[in-house]
């Protein structure tokens, strides 16, 4: 069996010699796009078999230090530190394209190559195939960098007209979202190196990684040209100038003194475009916040949360079956003899999840008052609400191999012996538990499963019958 037919068909799933000729194909197409910009940020999780979603989140990277012991001293167990959970729903992408009988009759004013009468319609179907998935590819990328300068994930009137309306929060602490602490930038009093020094101070206080800033190309034209950021380079270059804002500099040279003369980690200049359709016509539109500036370690970011989507369970024989992205991407061929039509459809259930959201910090130059990042309530033009696809939840604790509500574990651990405060919050009671012995963990999950007695009294009660 080859990989091309050499019949004539209108039928585009027909073009090629089965199914997995034609998933070939089609991997080749969206190979294209394995250097698509989300790729430097986020990569694909594993894959679920439904849309929810949960991550569990370490409250701190630093490690209990070890204890100073004699020779013949007991090594104390260590709890596994305080873990946060929180989760939501994946949101379904997609759209499709179609060829019709129009599009055949045109391709027909072409001399077909002899042995592969198919090949110009061919040519065209792939073409299409490609816009199609890069469009995939270009709703991720809105995604992830909406995600990283804003801690928010939207689908709303201005970015997707032709489909539901969506507001995702990524979780990311409220002090994680910071103000220029000497003016706003461009103002005249303003220190942006000062506030970008000032920030990975603060982030080194904490313990919290990072490596890049991230800065919208137009926000890294505008610090280049301010004042302020021009003498403080020049003076650092050229220290006996009695006049250091005369000194003409590049560009280059202004962002390269940051990094040598300041020690500003790296910075990663985001340019991204993205083209949606409203009311038919396309829009250019940036989700990178252009007035932010983002410090984190950028590298897998983001894990990809997807799921298996309703095509994979769809068995219609006369449907041809494919995906790209290992499955992620499925992609289904229709055929229509009336009228005559080929329509093609792909989705995903895709979500872009800081694997840590506490390892991040955003700068908005363009104000001097407190922010919320995405966490302010968002509405559409019409004045309606967003709705929210995946608020986090941080409730459960682990106990064992479950989970169990923060309330019923403080009132569980009294009843075998371990009070703690009823307002612990989650962090804290986790920690708790985690520091209990092995045999405490299991009478612990023991009650929370209502297979030990309910109180002390019972337990003693017990005791002595036996």
């Amino acid at each position: 069996m080859g990989l091309y037919s050499k019949t004539l068909y209108y039928n585009v799933a027909l073009f090629w010699e089965g199914v997995e000729a034609f998933t070939t194909v089609i991997n080749d197409v969206n190979a294209k796009y394995n250097d698509a910009f989300w790729r430097r940020f986020a990569f694909w999780g594993r894959r679920m078999r439904t849309p929810e979603w949960k991550i569990n989140v370490r409250d701190t990277e630093i490690n209990v230090a070890a204890a100073v012991l004699s020779a013949n001293g007991q090594k104390p167990l260590r709890g596994a530190g305080a873990w946060q959970t929180y989760g939501g729903t994946i949101p379904l992408i997609g759209h499709g394209f179609q060829m019709d009988a129009s599009d055949f009759m045109a391709l027909k004013a072409f001399e077909p190559i002899a042995d592969d009468p198919n090949f110009h319609a061919r040519y065209d179907y792939l073409e299409r195939f490609a816009a199609a998935v890069g469009g995939m590819h270009s709703r991720i990328n809105m995604m992830v960098f909406e995600g990283l300068s804003t801690g928010f994930i939207t689908a709303d009137a201005q970015n997707n007209g032709e489909g539901i309306q969506i507001a995702v929060d990524l979780n990311y602490p409220s002090d994680r979202f910071k103000v220029p602490s000497y003016g706003i930038w461009g103002s005249g009093t303003d220190d942006p190196i000062q506030d970008l020094l000032d920030i990975q101070d603060w982030m080194d206080d904490n313990s919290l990684p990072y490596t890049n800033w991230l800065i919208s190309k137009k926000l890294i034209r505008e610090m280049s040209v301010n004042k302020n950021v021009r003498v403080k380079i020049a003076m650092k270059m050229y220290p006996n100038t009695p006049n250091p804002g005369q000194i003409p500099l590049t560009r280059k040279e202004v962002m390269e003194g940051l990094v040598n003369y300041y020690g500003i980690v790296p910075i990663i200049e985001i340019d991204e475009k993205s083209n949606v359709e409203r009311d038919g016509k396309g829009n250019v539109i940036k989700s990178f916040a252009e007035d932010v500036a983002v410090l984190c370690v950028p590298d897998r970011f983001f894990e990809l949360q997807n799921c298996e989507n309703i095509y994979e369970m769809d068995n219609n024989p006369n449907v041809l079956h494919s995906s790209v992205e290992e499955g992620r991407i499925s992609v289904i061929v229709e055929y229509f003899s009336n009228p005559v039509k080929d329509v093609t459809s792909m989705e995903a259930y895709v979500l872009p999840v800081p694997r840590n959201p506490n390892n991040i910090c955003i700068l908005k130059t363009s104000t001097d008052q407190p922010w919320g990042g995405g966490k302010t309530t968002k509405t559409t033009k019409a004045g309606r609400a967003v709705k929210t696809a995946a608020a986090p939840v941080v409730t459960t604790i682990a106990v064992g191999e479950g989970e169990y509500d923060r309330a019923a574990v403080i009132s569980a651990m009294e009843t075998i012996g371990v009070k703690i405060n009823a307002n612990t919050g989650v962090a804290k009671t986790q920690e708790a538990v985690n520091l209990l012995g092995e045999e405490k963990i299991k009478a612990l999950e023991n009650v929370l499963n209502g297979n030990a007695p309910a109180n002390k009294e019972e337990a003693n009660k017990e005791e002595a019958n036996q």
